[in-house]
């Protein structure tokens, strides 16, 4: 049985202050994007946050609000996010959705807005930011909520790694050490060693400090590295 979380009303947390202005700092919150889709595709609106995470800094919110989402992104990611939407709109329950986009882990909050529209005009509202930690899977992991897990992967500059590259900079990430990862991956230090070096010289990095900090800003998990690449 799923477990639903408990909420505490807006108006009794904060009844002295006018719904609006909350929805207008989340809107103008510049680490978060809002977006409202239909399942169809179409993008009805977006803040620049959404805009710059999934499709980068030079994208202008006017250039994509109207259009498509099929046009701008993969097709096999965009069927696979239509799945998890459709999923949410029959459960009428919000749900986490997990990728790793343009390098690193974008957790967004999806909540059905129609509850009794055609399925391909429903709405849905999706909150999104970049994650470094790690999110539970599902009622199993402990999350209270369902959380979809992309098996598509677009990695950006980290396109260049190969898959055992991102395990271990997966793990780096994490805070493990080179003798912790080489037990986990039951390789020798010294091939870890060298496949760190080899992710450092791949991406230009002058030191492992470098490796930690660009592996956790990815948030990335080692299931990550058997992903599919779009």
């Amino acid at each position: 049985m799923q477990i639903q979380p408990q909420y505490v009303p807006v108006q009794e947390a904060v009844p002295e202050v006018d719904l609006s202005t909350l929805v207008s700092g989340l809107l103008t919150d510049p680490q978060t994007g809002v977006a409202i889709a239909r399942l169809s595709g179409e993008l009805l609106y977006a803040n620049k946050p959404a805009v710059r995470i999934f499709l980068g800094e030079d994208a202008a919110v006017e250039s994509v609000v109207g259009r498509s989402l099929w046009g701008l992104f993969p097709d096999d990611w965009m069927r696979e996010r239509a799945e998890f939407g459709a999923s949410i709109i029959r459960s009428g329950q919000p749900a986490m959705v997990r990728s790793v986009w343009r390098g690193r882990q974008v957790v967004s909050w999806v909540t059905p807005l129609d509850a009794d529209a055609a399925p391909a005009e429903a709405r849905l509202l999706v909150i999104s930011r970049y994650c470094t930690d790690t999110v539970l899977n599902g009622e199993d992991g402990g999350a209270p909520y369902a959380v979809f897990d992309s098996k598509f992967i677009r990695l950006g500059e980290l396109d260049i790694l190969s898959p055992r590259e991102l395990e271990v900079i997966a793990l780096v990430g994490q805070g493990l050490s080179i003798k912790e990862i080489a037990a986990m991956l039951h390789r020798s230090e010294k091939t870890i060693q060298n496949h760190r070096d080899s992710i450092g010289s791949k991406l230009g990095l002058a030191n492992r400090v470098h490796v930690a900090a660009i592996a956790r800003r990815a948030g990335l998990t080692p299931d990550d590295a058997r992903k599919t690449r779009v």
